[in-house]
């Protein structure tokens, strides 16, 4: 009879895993019960071996003593004989004080052999007499070969059972599911979301309404369902494509918009950077100042920033300034030109209070903000110097750098000496000045933030005290010497990084008269 399996996918199949774990089921089942009926009946055969020993004790041991008293050897093998019938006795031996010994039996190598002795004593006149001693082995190996036996049995009658109960659940699910879920699959791997697909049906009877049924009619539901979304999707694909084609479109027309824009802004920029960049003191200008020696360095970001240093001189009067405007970009490039022309407009004006000097700019600062509209603003430092070294500073900026002819150097806060220029319309209540006398040799350095503020590969930034160590470390040499080392050290420092912010550094040094 040639029984008929379902092909590859049955082989792999939840039946496969049902029998196996039926098999593994099972047989621990079956080895659990056989131990425990083995147990059984090796207690029930241990207890009578038990009672044949306590029997002889009990029952032949007083005849055999009784039948060696009287010295009748005949009726001892005959008791003997008796004895050895018992179940499990394999030898039996008296040994009289005598000297004379009788056997029943014989002995055999056994590893389950157990010797057990009951010494003959005989009461005569109240006195215990010693006949002899009374031997019995037992032997255990019937019993176990009985256990083997039973156990061969049990497991092969049972392995014969489980076998066909598992074959025969193996066919039943096949039949009652396993054939079913077959027809699912097929139909779910032959569903198509587009073409129409027929109703998934099973050759089963309508009034057995059961879990297969159930599953049946979900997966039709949700066939239907699953049309029905992507017969939506579909339009709403075609819908989002002619949208973006139609923001594709606007995306080219702003875009070629944008490359207009991009070249009119980099032709700002340009301009800016340009105004920006002649604007700043030249050398020769600074080197007519006769009783200072002064360098300054500017370099740029990417973008236009708002760093502001500059040196004029008017009627033997030299405005020193430093600032930095939020930002970058042409606002903070317009508003850092703006500064310079209203610093050289109150100067030429001789405007020489510093007090003064500071609120007046911020003024006209503050007006033009306004004007154009922008959130900018800026930190500024003014420093006035005579020719008897004596400098006045006044306004908010990054900390000045006092440093004396021997190297040693004063680190002077100028938060308390003004305020953000064109934030409010008047800030002279936050105005101070703060006057120190520079002796020859004795200078002032100038930075903004984008010093300090650098950073290398690991984002640590150069900070102010490595700044200062590098000042102290050249202080001895011209300025245009420090401010080498300066740039030098940073540039070494920042290494590959980007600058993001313009690199301002002003340096000027009292000279020292021969």
């Amino acid at each position: 009879m040639k029984v008929w399996l379902p092909k590859s996918k049955f082989k792999q199949s939840v039946a496969n895993k049902l029998i196996l774990y039926i098999l593994l089921f099972s047989s621990c089942i079956t080895l659990i019960a056989t131990i425990i009926q083995l147990y059984a009946d090796y207690k029930k055969d241990m207890t009578t071996v038990e009672n044949n020993i306590q029997q002889i004790g009990m029952s032949y041991l007083p005849s055999l003593v009784r039948s060696a008293w009287i010295a009748n050897h005949s009726l001892l093998e005959v008791q003997l004989e008796g004895i050895l019938h018992l179940p499990n006795i394999q030898y039996v031996k008296v040994e009289l004080e005598e000297g004379d010994v009788l056997t029943a039996g014989e002995i055999k190598e056994s590893d389950t052999a157990r010797l057990h002795q009951y010494p003959m004593h005989y009461n005569y006149n109240q006195e215990d007499i010693n006949l002899g001693v009374l031997s019995v082995i037992v032997s255990l190996d019937e019993i176990y070969a009985n256990l083997m036996d039973k156990a061969i049995i049990i497991l092969i009658t049972q392995a014969i059972k489980t076998f066909l109960v598992s074959i025969f659940i193996f066919f039943l699910f096949y039949w009652l599911i396993g054939r079913y879920l077959n027809i699912i699959s097929n139909y779910a791997e032959q569903l198509d979301l587009v073409e129409t697909t027929h109703a998934l049906e099973l050759d089963i009877e309508k009034q057995h309404n059961n879990e297969l049924t159930k599953v049946v009619d979900a997966i039709n539901k949700m066939r239907v369902g699953l049309q029905k979304v992507y017969g939506e999707l579909d339009k709403k694909v075609i819908e989002r494509t002619a949208e973006l084609a139609a923001a594709n479109q606007e995306i080219v027309k702003l875009n070629k918009q944008l490359q207009k824009d991009n070249l009119r802004m980099g032709a700002e920029l340009q301009i800016t950077r340009r105004l920006q960049e002649m604007l700043l003191p030249k050398e020769v200008e600074l080197a007519k100042i006769p009783d200072l020696d002064i360098a300054g360095y500017m370099q740029p970001a990417d973008e236009v920033g708002g760093d502001y240093y500059d040196v004029l001189t008017h009627n033997g009067h030299t405005k020193i300034g430093i600032g930095d405007v939020t930002g970058h970009g042409l606002e903070s490039g317009v508003l850092m030109l703006m500064v310079q022309t209203i610093v050289r407009s109150l100067l030429m004006n001789n405007v020489t209070d510093s007090k003064l000097f500071m609120s007046t700019l911020n003024q006209i600062v503050f007006s033009n903000i306004q004007r154009m509209g922008t959130d900018k603003n800026l930190s500024l430092t003014l420093l006035d110097y005579d020719n008897n070294g004596h400098v006045k500073i006044c306004g908010q900026h990054e900390e000045v750098l006092v440093v004396r002819h021997d190297a040693s150097l004063e680190r002077i806060d100028t938060d308390s000496l003004g305020f953000i220029v064109g934030i409010e319309a008047d800030i002279s209540q936050f105005l101070s000045q703060l006057s120190i006398k520079l002796n020859p040799g004795d200078g002032i350095v100038l930075y903004t933030d984008g010093i300090t503020e650098a950073c290398n590969a690991k984002q640590e930034l150069y900070g102010l005290e490595r700044l200062c160590d590098v000042i102290t470390d050249h202080w001895e040499h011209p300025v245009t010497t420090i401010r080498q080392a300066i740039i030098d050290d940073l540039n070494q420092y920042i290494d590959q990084e980007k600058v993001y912010d313009d690199i301002t550094l002003l340096i000027f040094k009292r000279k020292v008269i021969a």
